[in-house]
């Protein structure tokens, strides 16, 4: 099983790469007593992203049901 710290690597980001390196770096520096850490910090930003997600989805829906409704 590969652990986070397998995939460390050092230097600069090439232009297209989704994940900022420096910071992955640095969360990866956090873990130096329990790999867990970075796994918790990880799963609770997805949480947090489909939480948001879900939140936009339900804000455009109301939103399209006001222009619906007030349209003649």
């Amino acid at each position: 099983m590969r652990t986070l710290s397998s995939f460390k690597r050092v230097g600069s980001n090439p232009p297209n790469e989704i994940i900022d390196r420096e910071v992955f770096d640095q969360v990866l520096e956090l873990d130096e007593d329990d790999e867990q850490f970075s796994k918790d910090m990880v799963d609770a930003y997805f949480d947090q992203a489909d939480k948001t997600f879900n939140d936009m989805d339900a804000a455009l829906c109301a939103f399209i049901a006001t222009l619906s409704a007030s349209a003649p």
